[in-house]
């Protein structure tokens, strides 16, 4: 029901009772509200609305904000001046909010709004707002409206709300809710609620991830002539200084064209620090016939790298900037070389980290996983194995040693060996064979190469054992049979730890992705490697989780731009609900 003049009775009513309410509201909300907007809202000023007798604004000013006092009744405003601060008269309601502000607290104001009234005034505070500035306000719990004579002795206007519909109603004003919490008082119980403008931060990471495509990254260990990493991580570091990140471009010993990037910020209050790890590279461009162009078709952005992983890396960027902006804990991005390959680049970056000064507490992987909650990887191997024979004319074999019919024979054992490694959650196989020299000539060399993927538990360095024992079997059924198998690489299987920091992140960030497009809502146990294991070595528990689509590796790779969107609103929430952990301890 409608209520005309609601809000200028109201505002009639603080005018006549201003000294009655200063008397009676003396005591200060939950430090903790206070604080978080403090440390959480970017550079800039705040803008108070109803500020009162200036409690809430005293408070933010002594956390170092500035913070422009303002308040609908004059009576209010002519007190805050003979206490010696500026203060203006502003009714958001009819009056226009100029701005831009980081952040707009309202403590005990919007409840005097009816609904419709309140959709508009967050209509005006959202285009107020700074990039990724904060909106604060509290209101009473309780059902429908009623005017109310407590405290002042003379009624004012209360609209009450539940804790779910005001979430909703936030959202359809244009808002992310970053934090709904209820507190509970007497003889009311009250919502305080933080929520930052929605779209920002996701729509920043498309236009971001278009940049990316755009430039050519292929991995010059996968593809002859590719060019490399060199360009695109010349161009993030030039976007993350202008940020005010702190960078350094670190590459592997002897190979200068193969850069990474170390990029950090240190916040000016205590708080988790979080490395965002994402790497450049991508796979060859074969049978593509414009790689380098993202389209977009609907919700596809389409192009080589833009599921694996450029959406992951302009996610976690503008996630970067984003808590850049805030005073509380340290960020630092790790964006990588040689992911597609070897792996240099995150080993080189973890070599240097020492240089930024900071121990992160976690590291966000973020391979594609369609933004659902990876709990483990596999491990793999690569082994080469050699056969030696000996060379004869083909008219007289017998003379020769035959190196690929002794390939065949090991094609054979793998064939065989293979069935009980898949039922442990492995795998085995032959990727690569070569053999022989030039027809008419038995063959005097063979080779293969085989891959192990191992299941959490099992060893990837075991792998050479496995391939020696298929190798002793053969010499023992045939005495000719010349081998040598050698280890390439091997990298570990991992499991998202079981409590800890990294599985609180990932917890959070899961229920922050809940209604994404495009997840399936399961745990993502990823049949393949990622490089989450690595920081695991290094001492810092890891994570896994990014946008996806399709089609990657394939002529027609995309990634899903709904998933790209959410990404970073979720990481800057998940970021604070850390925070709050790490101030409790």
């Amino acid at each position: 029901m409608s209520e005309p003049d609601s809000n200028a009775r109201t505002v009639a009513a603080y005018e006549a009772q201003a000294d009655r309410y200063r008397e009676q509201t003396q005591g200060l909300p939950k430090d903790d509200w206070l604080d978080r907007l403090a440390a959480d809202a970017p550079p800039g000023r705040i803008l108070e609305v109803g500020s009162a007798h200036g409690r809430d604004a005293t408070a933010l000013e002594r956390r170092g904000r500035s913070v422009h006092r303002t308040d609908a009744a004059l009576a209010f405003v002519e007190m805050q001046r003979a206490g010696g601060y500026a203060a203006d008269v502003l009714d958001v309601l009819t009056d226009e909010i100029k701005g831009p502000y980081a952040a707009v607290l309202a403590n005990a104001v919007l409840l005097h709004f009816q609904p419709d009234e309140l959709r508009r005034v967050l209509a005006k505070i959202r285009g107020a707002l700074l990039p990724g500035g904060l909106l604060a306000f509290s209101v009473k719990i309780g059902d429908g409206s009623e005017w109310s004579s407590h405290k002042l002795g003379v009624p004012r206007f209360f609209q009450y709300w539940q804790p779910e519909p005001l979430r909703d109603l936030v959202g359809e004003c244009g808002f992310d809710v970053v934090a709904l919490e209820v507190d509970p008082g007497t003889p009311w119980d009250w919502i305080r609620v933080l929520a930052r403008p929605a779209g920002e931060l996701g729509d920043a990471a498309v236009e971001l991830l278009g940049e990316l495509v755009a430039i050519d990254s292929v991995n010059p260990g996968l593809a002859d002539g590719a060019r490399g990493e060199a360009a695109i991580v010349e161009h993030l570091r030039h976007r993350v200084e202008r940020a005010g990140f702190s960078t350094l471009v670190v590459t592997p010993d002897g190979l200068p064209n193969r850069p990474s990037l170390l990029a950090w910020h240190t916040g000016s209050a205590p708080g988790p620090c979080l490395l965002l790890n994402g790497h450049v590279d991508t796979v060859g461009v074969d049978g593509m016939a414009e790689p380098f162009r993202p389209r977009i078709d609907g919700d596809r952005l389409f192009g080589r790298g833009a599921a694996d992983m450029k959406g992951g890396v302009a996610g976690l960027v503008i996630a970067a900037e984003e808590l850049g902006r805030r005073a509380r804990g340290s960020v630092v991005l790790a964006l990588v070389a040689d992911e597609e390959d070897r792996s240099l680049g995150t080993e080189t970056v973890l070599a240097h980290l020492g240089v930024t000064g900071l121990r992160p507490d976690l590291a966000l992987v973020a391979e594609p996983s369609h933004l659902d909650l990876t709990v483990s990887l596999r491990g793999f191997a690569v082994v080469e194995v050699e056969f030696a024979g000996r060379a004869a004319h083909t008219s007289q074999p017998d003379e020769g040693v035959d190196a690929v019919a002794q390939l065949g024979r090991f094609l054979g054992a793998v064939a065989a060996a293979r069935e009980p490694i898949r039922a442990r959650g492995g795998e085995l196989l032959v990727s690569v064979v070569r053999g022989g020299s030039a027809p008419f000539t038995v063959a005097d060399r063979a080779s293969a190469t085989v891959e192990r993927r191992t299941a959490p538990g099992e060893s990837s360095a075991a792998a050479l054992e496995e391939v020696e024992m298929l190798l002793a079997r053969m010499r023992n059924e045939d005495p000719t049979v010349t081998a040598t198998a050698r280890l390439v690489v091997a990298r570990e299987s991992w499991q998202l730890q079981p409590a800890g920091p990294a599985r609180t992140f990932a917890t959070v960030l899961d229920e922050r992705l809940t209604t994404v497009p495009g997840r399936t809502g399961a745990r993502f146990a990823a049949p393949y490697w990622m490089e989450a294991p690595l920081f695991e070595a290094s001492g810092i528990p890891a994570l896994v989780c990014g946008p996806s689509g399709g089609g990657l590796h394939s002529v027609d790779e995309w990634v899903d731009l709904r998933q790209v969107r959410a990404f970073p609103e979720a990481i800057g929430t998940a970021v604070a609900s850390l925070a709050e952990g790490f101030d409790a301890d």
